[in-house]
């Protein structure tokens, strides 16, 4: 194909400018006009891809508008960032024309994903102008698929091109503002009439030289008068003769001073029709027309406000029957209201009792003690929530002999109190009662510590109309009483046991000097203070092996470099409270014997300690075993204290089984205790 001649190529690009001028004209369709302008603009420059990108509202976010040779999904639908750094971005904020001959080489922006997917490999834009003082409407921009020389005519003609596009822009939404605005007269206009074609306005002008009145038809219906003789004009004293009698003083005396003072007026009055109909008008004047001061043309308005006087008065008659109503209502009421209150002091005596318990149960409805009015009779009147839940039964103990109870209470020392003796039936017998402790029980239920007072009410001859008992729950305090004594006397029963194994460790030790016997005793005694201290910590709950293991061995437990000498590996156990100091007793002469004589006096001795739980049979096996340090020969000839207390401590106090094996390599010990049987044995 022959490239087209710059003469070829400039008339071809007038003709696309002329053509789009004329179709730019005629049409009213901005949508078709930016489709057809890039139709003919990818002609002129032929390229088979251009669009139109418009700036939205926003002034941040461009939408590709129009365009052809793109395919679904971004003519419509693709939207651009100005913070994108794209090349259409760029094109806006430069305000010029933009050339990029070869995509590849470019370094100023980036080129959106789409017009990648479509093989755009150059471009050149132009910016389409908007109104004066409004920002641009958008971007011309014409791709090649190729890398490609644009020349300065091209960028001329584009530029001519997009100076055409904005005046047409302009156009349309100049014409787009005219309809709009003559939609928006049209509908004022019709609502207009609307409101006029209601009946209740009608217009006047009021001509002073001459003294006549013109008006509409509506303002001659209001005052019952020929609307084509208003029409032509008639004397004002011919319209005054149609105001009622009662008013037309008070209309010339506005009209009056409406005139002296050259200002506006408004009046209501009624007016006569020749039928005798009276209709009520609401006038309202102005002065449009002077000279020299003084008044010419009055124009105004008459609005026929018969209805709204019909409802006034409506209204008016409405509340004036309803005032009587009222009043005979309330004299009915103030005579009910006397008969009431002379009955309510006849029986003010009958119901002191009662009165009392309405008041009582305001004030006590939300304490947080139990609180109720009981009658002689043992039914209680009244009770706030407390109370209900503390004593749910309908009776207590009372003072009358025939009144059934099923009470049952006994006295902190166990004696069973007497339906008398109750607080209730103390307090409606006169005496007054005050925080007596005793255990409560209903029958088939548990028992329950209440702190209950009886306090007599009298009547108005002294006699006692009821009583007030107050009943606070104290059970919770009671138990942590008990169970304070209770831990009391367990801490006593273990520091006599303590202070005798002690003694028996002080009776038993033996040692070649007295340096040597200290240490010995310090060290067992140490050892019970490690038990004592577990028990203490978890409140006497029991001790956890674990730490009672690591609290003997904790010096061989450390992370040495050639790794710790003691191991510890079992389930986490917690032995019963009368285990504790037992066991630690005997653990304690084990490592003893391992540091003096064992697998810890040498560097290269270790201790493994092993131990799990029968689940089934709730029994303890430990297992003691010392490998790399002295050779043994066999059982040492001569038992040691040591050797006492493993038997005294783990089979005689404890109940369970030892099995000592003096291999060759290092002791070995096999440790059985059933904990089931202690654990039954710990106090509660």
């Amino acid at each position: 194909m022959v490239p087209d001649t710059q003469e070829q190529t400039l008339l071809r690009q007038q003709t696309v400018l002329a053509r789009f001028g004329e179709f730019a004209l005629k049409s009213e369709d901005l949508d078709e006009i930016l489709t057809e302008a890039c139709r003919l603009v990818g002609e002129a420059m032929g390229t088979e891809l251009a669009k139109v990108v418009e700036l939205q509202p926003d002034g941040e976010t461009l939408l590709v508008r129009a365009g052809i040779g793109w395919q679904p999904g971004v003519v419509g639908h693709c939207r651009l960032h100005l913070r994108d750094g794209t090349s259409e971005a760029y094109s806006i904020q430069a305000a010029g024309p933009v050339i990029s001959t070869d995509i590849t080489k470019e370094r100023r922006f980036r080129l959106p994903a789409f017009l990648i997917d479509h093989g755009v490999k150059a471009l050149v834009n132009v910016t389409i102008l908007g109104a004066s003082g409004s920002p641009p409407f958008g971007m011309l921009q014409v791709d090649s698929r190729e890398p490609r020389q644009f020349t300065g005519g091209d960028v001329d003609f584009l530029r001519s091109y997009a100076n055409l596009l904005a005046s047409a822009v302009a156009r349309l939404r100049m014409f787009e503002g005219i309809r709009r605005s003559e939609a928006r007269l049209r509908a004022s206009l019709d609502r207009q009439e609307a409101a006029l074609e209601t009946g209740v306005i009608g217009f006047f002008t009021w001509d002073l030289p001459s003294g006549t009145i013109t008006a509409d038809k509506r303002f001659a219906r209001f005052y019952g008068l020929d609307p084509d003789a208003l029409a032509g004009g008639m004397p004002l004293e011919a319209i005054m003769r149609h105001i009622h009698p009662e008013d037309r003083a008070a209309v010339e005396a506005g009209t009056a001073k409406a005139l002296q003072s050259v200002d506006s007026y408004v009046k209501e009055f009624r007016l006569i029709h020749p039928d005798g109909v009276i209709r009520w008008v609401m006038v309202r004047g102005h002065c449009y027309a002077q000279a020299e001061g003084r008044p010419i043309c009055y124009t105004g308005t008459a609005v026929d406000v018969t209805a709204l006087k019909e409802s006034e008065a409506a209204l008016r008659r409405v509340n004036e029957a309803l005032e009587a109503r009222v009043a005979d209502r309330t004299h009915a009421l103030s005579e009910a209201n006397a008969r009431l209150q002379a009955e309510a002091a006849a029986r003010e005596r009958v119901q002191y009792a009662l009165q009392q318990a309405h008041r009582m149960e305001t004030v006590v409805a939300h304490l947080p003690i139990g609180a109720g009015l009981v009658a002689p009779s043992g039914r209680i009147i009244v009770g706030n929530p407390e109370f209900q839940r503390l004593l749910p039964r309908a009776g207590i103990p009372s003072t009358e002999p025939l009144a059934r109870t099923e009470w049952l209470g006994w006295h902190p020392d166990g004696r069973m109190i007497a339906p008398e003796d109750f607080p209730g039936a103390r307090a409606l017998r006169g005496e007054l009662a005050l925080n007596i402790d005793f255990l409560h029980r209903e029958v088939g239920q548990s028992g329950h510590w209440r702190r209950v007072s009886g306090i007599p009410i009298h009547g108005e001859a002294n006699e006692v109309v009821a009583a007030l008992i107050v009943i606070v729950d104290v059970h919770q305090e009671k138990l942590a009483s008990e169970r304070q004594a209770l831990l009391t006397r367990e801490v006593d029963h273990r520091a006599k046991n303590m202070l005798a194994v002690v003694q028996a460790a002080l009776r038993l030790t033996r040692a070649p000097d007295t340096e040597s016997f200290i240490r010995a005793i310090e060290g067992r005694v140490a050892a019970l203070a490690r038990a004592q201290t577990l028990l203490s910590a978890d409140r006497w709950a029991g001790a956890d092996l674990h730490r009672v293991l690591e609290g003997e061995l904790a010096a061989f437990l450390g992370h040495e470099a050639s790794g710790p000498q003691a191991r510890l590996d079992g389930p986490r156990l917690v032995l019963p409270p009368g285990a504790a100091q037992p066991f630690s007793m005997a653990i304690h002469e084990l490592a003893t014997n391992a540091i003096k004589y064992g697998a810890l006096s040498a560097p290269t001795g270790r201790l493994a300690i092993t131990w799990s739980l029968d689940t089934g049979c709730d029994v303890l096996r430990l297992r003691w075993q010392e490998t790399g340090g002295p050779r043994l020969e066999g059982p040492p000839r001569r038992l040691g204290f040591g050797s006492r207390v493993l038997a005294g401590t783990l089979r005689d106090q404890l109940g369970g089984r030892i099995a000592v094996e003096w291999k060759e390599t290092g002791l070995v010990c096999d440790i059985e205790v059933a904990l089931a049987r202690l654990r039954q044995a710990a106090p509660i």
